[in-house]
């Protein structure tokens, strides 16, 4: 299909994430992936697919223009592959990305409310059904404040006792972790309830039975993403 051909070169989350996302969208007008591409081909199609996600009120500003990329990339390759057939430019003008707000626009940041929260931890997610222990990561993230990619690429080293009290090292102490400035490198008293919870008596036990090094990362979808990634840069090498 035409999306998997506009994905051939990317990770299988990747893959599957970018698949999902546009059936989503899709499903807003009565479509699927298991329609033709004909039925895509649509300025009014594609004009009121735009409008369902610009008006999506449970998302922001990037991850809106993530989906309007998406389907940008879907008919820039269906008019690669039939140029004198597929649309292009009339469909790619419907899908105009929205622009940043500037400082005047910015709304002041706010507690999440019980509805949005309820989203992000809805277990029907897509990316828990495939990793469910990406459900710990956002825990982490929402208790800490921590952005997804440092709660993604802790490692087990970082889950750790420090006067008696269970922490976690937040900490640049690999490549392939990513923090936004030096100031945000700390080590962070686990709060109450995930401590009462178990995460850390969790988090070890995983340790153990997998027998893995305090340099491993605890979340499998990290692991994956780093072992596609050197398959990538290996083939890439090769060739």
């Amino acid at each position: 299909t035409i999306v998997e051909e506009m994905t051939e070169r990317n990770a299988d989350s990747h893959k599957e994430r970018t698949t999902d996302n546009i059936n989503r969208w899709l499903k807003t007008v009565r479509l699927t992936l298991d329609d033709t591409y004909d039925k895509i081909n649509n300025p009014t199609i594609i004009s009121q697919i735009a409008k369902n996600i610009k008006n999506a009120t449970s998302m922001n500003r990037d991850t809106k223009n993530e989906y309007l990329g998406q389907f940008e990339k879907l008919v820039n390759q269906a008019h690669l592959k039939e140029p004198d057939y597929y649309l292009k430019e009339k469909l790619v003008y419907q899908l105009g990305r929205l622009k940043k707000a500037t400082k005047n626009d910015k709304k002041a940041y706010g507690m999440f409310s019980d509805s949005t929260l309820a989203n992000i931890f809805d277990t029907n997610n897509t990316c828990f059904k495939r990793y469910p222990e990406m459900f710990l990561a956002d825990l982490i993230g929402l208790y800490s404040g921590s952005r997804t990619t440092a709660a993604i690429t802790l490692q087990f080293g970082d889950i750790k006792q420090l006067y008696g009290c269970w922490c976690i090292d937040f900490c640049c102490n690999n490549d392939f972790k990513r923090l936004k400035n030096e100031a945000t490198e700390r080590e962070w008293p686990m709060p109450k309830q995930l401590v009462d919870w178990g995460l850390p008596e969790l988090i070890k036990k995983k340790q153990k039975q997998i027998n893995a090094k305090d340099t491993d990362f605890i979340f499998a979808r990290t692991n994956e993403f780093l072992t596609d990634d050197k398959q990538r840069k290996t083939t890439n090498t090769a060739t």
